[in-house]
C-alpha cells in the first residue's frame, strides 16, 4: 500500500517555522496503526486521539529542548 503525501515547508532563519502535511489519514492509520487503524481509522475518534498525541508529544519535545 501506498501513502502518498504533499508536505508543504516555510522556513525562517534556516529553521522551519511552519509544516503542513496532506494525505489519507484512513490509509495512514492502516499502515501506523495496524488493524485497529484499518478498521477504525476513517472515525473522527481516532483521527482526534492521534492529533492529541502527536501535539503532546511535540509539546514535550520543545520543553525538553528548552525551545
Amino acid at each position: 500500500m501506498v501513502n502518498d503525501i504533499q508536505a508543504k515547508f516555510r522556513f525562517r532563519d534556516g529553521l522551519i517555522a511552519e509544516h503542513h502535511d496532506q494525505f489519507n489519514f484512513h490509509r495512514w492509520a492502516s499502515q501506523a496503526l495496524g488493524p485497529v487503524g484499518l478498521l477504525l481509522g476513517w472515525t473522527p475518534l481516532v483521527r482526534s486521539a492521534v492529533r492529541r498525541k502527536a501535539a503532546a508529544r511535540l509539546e514535550d519535545f520543545i520543553g525538553n529542548r528548552g525551545g
